[in-house]
């Protein structure tokens, strides 16, 4: 997990240091730091590949085949709330600093490990 934890950009580090700090039990927790990062991950990847919110807003629409064929790395094993949040996440990263700066292609290989 530590491995996957460094490749994030310091935005999405800092909510997952939020959320150890407010639950004690995040690392154990079925619904914690394993589930949390899976959508983190899924949200950087869906906004490095869909690039505006707009994007992400008509990727949110389409059928699988399509999300797919925008972003081949899209998970088939969301659930609505996994998906939901990788959405939200996607558009929340496009706005951040680090966004820009981000070295996608490096990191995106990394977190598709």
């Amino acid at each position: 997990m530590k491995e996957r934890y460094d490749i994030l950009p310091d935005c999405f580090k800092k909510k997952i240091d939020e959320a150890h700090k407010n639950n004690p039990n995040f690392s154990t927790d079925p619904m914690g730091e394993v589930y949390f990062m899976y959508i983190l991950e899924q949200s950087i990847v869906i906004a490095l590949r869909c690039k505006t919110e707009e994007k992400v807003e008509e990727f949110k629409n389409m059928s699988n085949e399509e999300q797919h064929k925008l972003v081949p790395e899209f998970d088939d094993g969301h659930s609505g709330n996994t998906f939901g949040g990788a959405i939200a996440y996607a558009k929340w990263f496009l706005k951040q600093p680090e966004y820009k700066v981000y070295n996608r292609e490096e990191k995106l290989k990394r977190i598709l490990k």
